[in-house]
Protein backbone atom coordinates (compact mmCIF):
# COMPACT_ATOMS: atom_id res chain seq x y z
CA UNK A 1 0.00 0.00 0.00
CA UNK A 2 0.41 3.90 -0.39
CA UNK A 3 1.92 5.94 1.49
CA UNK A 4 -0.75 9.02 1.82
CA UNK A 5 0.67 12.56 1.16
CA UNK A 6 -0.53 15.77 0.79
CA UNK A 7 -0.21 19.44 0.48
CA UNK A 8 -1.72 22.59 1.60
CA UNK A 9 -4.24 24.87 -0.46
CA UNK A 10 -5.52 28.31 0.39
CA UNK A 11 -8.89 28.77 -1.13
CA UNK A 12 -11.43 31.47 0.21
CA UNK A 13 -9.71 32.92 2.89
CA UNK A 14 -8.92 29.43 4.18
CA UNK A 15 -6.53 26.86 4.46
CA UNK A 16 -7.33 23.29 3.00
CA UNK A 17 -5.39 19.96 2.79
CA UNK A 18 -5.14 18.53 -0.40
CA UNK A 19 -4.93 14.79 1.01
CA UNK A 20 -4.08 12.28 -1.98
CA UNK A 21 -4.78 8.59 -1.39
CA UNK A 22 -4.63 5.36 -3.25
CA UNK A 23 -7.48 3.08 -4.02
CA UNK A 24 -6.95 -0.89 -4.77
CA UNK A 25 -6.13 -0.18 -8.11
CA UNK A 26 -3.29 2.45 -7.21
CA UNK A 27 -5.35 5.29 -8.94
CA UNK A 28 -4.90 8.21 -7.19
CA UNK A 29 -7.80 10.06 -5.69
CA UNK A 30 -7.69 13.41 -4.22
CA UNK A 31 -9.74 14.45 -0.87
CA UNK A 32 -9.97 17.86 0.25
CA UNK A 33 -10.11 18.36 4.53
CA UNK A 34 -11.09 21.87 5.99
CA UNK A 35 -8.32 22.60 8.31
CA UNK A 36 -9.93 25.68 9.96
CA UNK A 37 -7.34 28.10 9.59
CA UNK A 38 -7.65 31.27 8.23
CA UNK A 39 -5.26 32.09 5.22
CA UNK A 40 -4.02 34.90 7.18
CA UNK A 41 -0.07 36.13 7.42
CA UNK A 42 1.27 33.59 10.38
CA UNK A 43 -1.24 31.10 10.02
CA UNK A 44 0.97 29.03 7.26
CA UNK A 45 2.49 27.56 9.90
CA UNK A 46 0.11 26.34 12.20
CA UNK A 47 -1.94 25.09 8.79
CA UNK A 48 1.27 22.98 8.08
CA UNK A 49 1.22 21.70 11.76
CA UNK A 50 -2.25 20.64 11.43
CA UNK A 51 -1.56 18.92 7.91
CA UNK A 52 1.35 16.72 9.63
CA UNK A 53 -1.17 15.43 12.01
CA UNK A 54 -3.65 14.87 9.67
CA UNK A 55 -1.55 12.86 7.71
CA UNK A 56 -0.14 10.78 10.85
CA UNK A 57 -3.52 9.95 11.41
CA UNK A 58 -4.54 8.66 8.36
CA UNK A 59 -1.77 6.38 7.47
CA UNK A 60 -1.82 5.07 10.87
CA UNK A 61 -2.92 0.92 10.80
CA UNK A 62 -7.14 0.91 10.32
CA UNK A 63 -7.14 4.00 9.21
CA UNK A 64 -4.75 4.39 6.55
CA UNK A 65 -6.28 0.57 5.49
CA UNK A 66 -10.13 1.18 6.09
CA UNK A 67 -9.95 4.26 3.79
CA UNK A 68 -8.04 2.86 0.84
CA UNK A 69 -10.79 -0.67 0.73
CA UNK A 70 -13.40 -0.35 -2.16
CA UNK A 71 -17.35 -0.45 -0.82
CA UNK A 72 -16.97 -3.80 -1.94
CA UNK A 73 -14.05 -4.80 0.15
CA UNK A 74 -15.48 -2.84 3.28
CA UNK A 75 -18.98 -4.91 2.88
CA UNK A 76 -16.70 -8.47 2.85
CA UNK A 77 -14.57 -6.66 5.43
CA UNK A 78 -17.52 -6.39 8.01
CA UNK A 79 -19.09 -9.82 7.23
CA UNK A 80 -16.17 -11.63 8.15
CA UNK A 81 -15.57 -9.60 10.85
CA UNK A 82 -19.03 -10.25 12.58
CA UNK A 83 -20.16 -13.24 14.52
Amino acid sequence: MRRITGHLEEDKGKWYAAVNRYDTDGKRHVKWYNLDVEAKRGNKRKAEERLTELLEKLNRGTDYLSESLTPAERERLRLSNSP
